[in-house]
């Protein structure tokens, strides 16, 4: 998160506004080794909360020296950066107020020479795009694998650590294990592991910020979050408001189906106390490699499973609480875990979310009625438990409800602000709401302005944290 100070803020709300462009030119090591201030014709800054590659930049630069040819000793080349910075002159001091936007790979450079201008241009990606093969992070010829039961944590700081030169992390502490196989086949990237291992954990998130670190932690949803911009700002600022609401996308009721697993071996359960005694052909001991299945005709508060005449363990979810089976009749698939049985859930998993929240405008008995979502194959056939499904089925049902009130608001920019920021906003109508920041785009110019886009905050689902 950006540090605000004092200045920052207050140069943010001043009537007269100076500003200024700054680019720093970074080597490969992210030191500073060239820097030039006026030279910026036109250009932007965009962030996208929902984009891995969250910082994007276009820039028009006016040559004033041979350094800016695109060539392997100049300003512009494959192994530089550029840090992006716009100032505004505080009225007070008459210094200026410099507001860091960010670290960008160069990109689709091109040079353009008339009678009248000489100028190069260029795109800029943030370090994301460094893991993804369009500069650095192909992997060896050979098929990369992250083993099931993995630390996800540790392994995402291993790649950094190991397969990439990015040093500089913030990653959250949880304790989650990889429910399944990772493989990134011949070809692959650095940021396809990445990618499905953040894919585990549907409410997370990676992205770069905007001083170069890798972050890997939860999607903010404002809940017991602070407001970070109110109405002091935006009333300084404010030149335009949108209000759109996407009813198309609206759901109440999501339903997701998992991969359909293939038991090793199968039996019908007979339930004696609180076990299940099954027989399986062919079972001698037990595998962790395999899946195990059987059907219930009664339902218990505390399963355990006996296989033959092997010990009887009990079964857990991943959390290690008896597992609760979602119907009293049923085919269930379970794992063999060092003296315990992984509950994984129907024999497709599946789970469904639906909006109960009396309280919220998109309450499944209310007027609305129940509005149904359906998430089966492709990207979900990843998905290999009820738990991971219910996970996943919550993250949709916040998306389907709470991020399709939005609201867009031109301004005189906020150059500190960023996405996944909770704001509070009063409306033309006097109405106060809060937002959730979800993209930014900045214009360059000296007179140029900022769109930003926010989602409404209705504070009706902290299940999803």
């Amino acid at each position: 998160m950006v540090n605000i100070n004092q200045d920052m803020y207050n140069v943010t709300k001043q009537s007269i506004r100076n500003r200024y462009a700054k680019i720093e030119v970074l080597n490969k090591d992210f030191l500073v080794v060239d820097d030039f201030i006026g030279n910026i014709i036109d250009g932007n800054v965009s962030i996208d909360a929902n984009s891995d590659i969250r910082r994007t930049c276009s820039i028009n630069l006016i040559v004033t020296d041979s350094s800016f040819e695109i060539k392997p000793d100049g300003k512009i080349w494959l192994d530089k950066y550029v840090r992006i910075f716009v100032g505004i002159t505080n009225m007070q001091n008459d210094e200026i107020v410099w507001f860091n936007q960010g670290i960008f790979l160069i990109n689709a450079p091109s040079w353009n020479y008339n009678g009248a201008n000489n100028t190069v241009s260029f795109q800029g990606l943030d370090l994301m795009a460094k893991l993804t093969g369009l500069r650095n992070g192909n992997l060896e010829g050979i098929p990369t694998v992250i083993p099931q039961g993995s630390n996800v944590r540790n392994v995402i700081i291993s790649i950094l650590t190991q397969l990439t030169s990015f040093k500089k992390y913030a990653i959250d502490e949880y304790e989650i294990l990889t429910p399944y196989e990772i493989k990134v086949d011949i070809g692959g990237t650095v940021y396809d592991i990445l990618k499905q291992l953040s894919d585990i954990l549907p409410n997370w998130q990676i992205y770069f910020d905007v001083n170069g670190v890798f972050n890997f932690n939860k999607v903010p949803t404002g809940d017991n979050e602070p407001v970070l911009i109110d109405d002091d700002i935006w009333e300084a600022t404010r030149l335009n408001e949108q209000v759109n609401i996407d009813f198309e996308n609206v759901k109440n009721v999501i339903e997701v189906w998992g991969k359909a697993l293939k038991p090793a071996h199968f039996g019908e359960a007979t339930l004696s106390g609180n076990t299940y005694n099954v027989a399986m052909a062919g079972v001698t001991s037990l595998n962790s490699n395999l899946l195990y299945g059987f059907t219930i005709s009664q339902n218990s508060s505390t399963p355990y499973l006996k296989i033959n005449d092997l010990p009887s363990y009990p079964i857990v979810n991943q959390d290690g609480t008896p597992a609760v089976f979602p119907k009293d009749t049923g085919y269930y698939i379970v794992k063999y875990d060092n003296g315990k049985f992984l509950f994984l859930g129907f024999q497709r998993p599946y789970a469904i979310s639906e909006d109960l929240n009396q309280q919220s405008p998109f309450y499944v008995n209310g007027s609305l009625g129940k509005i149904r979502k359906v998430l089966h194959n492709g990207e979900f056939n990843n998905i290999t438990s009820n738990e991971l499904c219910k996970q996943r089925a919550d993250w949709e049902l916040y998306k389907a409800t709470n991020l399709q009130d939005n609201l867009t608001l031109t301004v005189i920019p906020v150059y500190w602000a960023d996405v996944n920021w909770l704001v509070s906003y009063t409306n033309k109508d006097q109405h106060k709401y809060q937002y959730l920041i979800k993209s930014i785009n900045t214009d360059l110019k000296v007179t140029g302005t900022q769109t930003i886009t926010m989602n409404r905050y209705y504070p009706f689902y902290n299940y999803i944290n």
